[in-house]
């Protein structure tokens, strides 16, 4: 039973120097054909797999949602109302992603009076010259007035996206970075180390010779700080990446954490249904056609067998502060964690790795960097 919904929006103004996400430029494609698209995926897949129970997160991604107009976004919860809402949870949380510079106070007002409670702004740095060489569009005052507007209309839980590590930057911009963040007084930050993907800008540049990318030592170093920064000034690390004031962390990204289901619709979104992982295309004119016929856009359908869902269980648990509950891992595959995992959990812990109480397993905290070597321990 899925209590949760991902919707992916993949519109941009600009492509970033750096995304690999699923992504086309606003300006050339249809929205409105993609819209109507993706409510035929919604009716599709729910006459699949219908709602069982209330639903407690729905998490708008992109892309940039908010690089639609307002009577797109209209348009976009006019679909979520329809069939959605009426299996809302009294205290549902509702995320939209969002761009400095894509964010109106019109659009603000809109999302605010939809029911969106969450925003999550994607800062990535307060260096006006680092944004420009990530492909950026926005500057540092954008954001401290786009989080001043949003919370002078009533949003009480906005998180902030940074990346570390982006070439040439220093360890002191880092921090300069999380000290102005300190400053704007939110509720959630999650910081990611810059990863150079392939088929992006940054990979282009970096075959060309035009960019190095940043030692991995460093971005141990600056990982360190920011933690260290964070959890002084009173927010609590529930996830490798993810700082939050307390009662603040993420109920949607716990749900992937957890290894819950949820259904993800829209151009390139993954969803996790019945035991079931998918995914749709990436090729915005094979989803629509796809859709048009009828058909689910499908690239991928993989059924996971017991024992993949108990490996998925153990390493997206590791991720998080909370770690791998006990019990739950009984309940859930009916037997016990030490039973399949004593000798490696003993391991672990006699290495230093792993911190295991009655409760629970979890990853000690200055592991990150060796964490998918622990994992992979965990393969069954």
């Amino acid at each position: 039973m899925s209590q949760a919904v991902y919707i992916h929006i993949p519109f941009c103004n600009e492509i970033c120097h750096y995304c690999d996400f699923a992504k086309v430029y606003y300006r050339n494609q249809k929205r409105d054909a993609y819209l109507q698209a993706l409510e035929r995926e919604i009716a599709l897949t729910l006459s699949e797999c219908p709602i069982l129970g209330e639903i407690k997160t729905i998490y708008f991604g992109g892309g940039t949602p908010t690089a639609l107009s307002i009577e797109e976004l209209k348009q976009l919860f006019c679909i979520v109302n329809q069939y959605f809402r009426p299996f809302f949870a009294p205290d549902i949380e509702i995320t939209v992603e969002a761009n400095p510079d894509s964010l109106t106070i019109e659009k603000l007002t809109f999302l605010y009076e939809q029911g969106v409670n969450r925003l999550s702004i994607g800062v990535q740095t307060f260096s006006d010259i680092h944004l420009a060489k990530m492909g950026r569009t926005h500057t540092k005052s954008q954001v401290e007035y786009v989080i001043e507007q949003s919370k002078n209309i009533g949003f009480r839980n906005i998180n902030v996206d940074f990346i570390y590590g982006v070439p040439n930057q220093t360890h002191q911009e880092v921090m300069d970075d999380i000290e102005q963040f300190l400053q704007l007084d939110v509720q959630h930050i999650s910081t990611y180390a810059l990863i150079i993907e392939p088929h992006t800008k940054f990979f282009i540049q970096q075959n060309k010779g035009q960019l190095i990318e940043t030692a991995d030592d460093i971005e141990a170093d600056m990982y360190m700080a920011i933690n260290e920064a964070l959890l002084a000034a009173g927010y609590e690390q529930y996830e490798l990446s993810n700082f939050a004031k307390p009662g603040c962390a993420s109920k949607h990204n716990l749900t992937y954490w957890q290894n819950l289901p949820y259904y993800g619709f829209g151009l390139g979104a993954h969803g996790y249904l019945n035991n079931v992982r998918y995914a749709n295309t990436k090729a915005i004119t094979n989803y629509v056609k796809t859709l048009s016929g009828n058909e689910r856009p499908l690239v991928e359908n993989h059924k996971l067998t017991r024992e993949e869902q108990i490996e998925e269980t153990i390493f997206l648990g590791l991720r998080t502060r909370i770690g791998v509950n006990k019990q739950q891992f009984t309940q859930r595959f009916g037997v016990s964690l030490l039973d399949i995992y004593g000798e490696t959990i003993a391991k672990h812990v006699q290495k230093g790795w792993i911190i295991e109480t009655d409760e629970s397993i979890v990853l000690a905290k200055d592991t990150l960097f060796i964490a998918n070597q622990i994992m992979s321990d965990y393969l069954l």
